[in-house]
């Protein structure tokens, strides 16, 4: 899906950016999967991408973390 930055802010050295998508239609049973690799081209290991996704209904809050090691959650709603 094309996301877009709906806004970011910078505090104690961490870059915290919200994505936007309007119209995400999933179904019960459906399926969603997440690559994140976020700044893992340019720092390499260094980075943690820690997520946050909320997929109203189905989704209210859900955190996990990404590394270069695991760029890629899988959730079945």
């Amino acid at each position: 899906m094309p996301w877009k930055i709906d806004s970011y802010y910078v505090s104690n050295n961490v870059l915290s950016i919200v994505f936007m998508h309007d119209g995400v239609a999933i179904d019960k049973g459906g399926d969603l999967k997440i690559e994140n690799a976020l700044l893992f081209e340019a720092f390499g290991d260094i980075p943690s991408n820690w997520m946050t996704i909320r997929v109203p209904p189905f989704v209210k809050n859900y955190n996990f973390e990404s590394k270069i090691g695991n760029p890629v959650y899988d959730h079945t709603f």
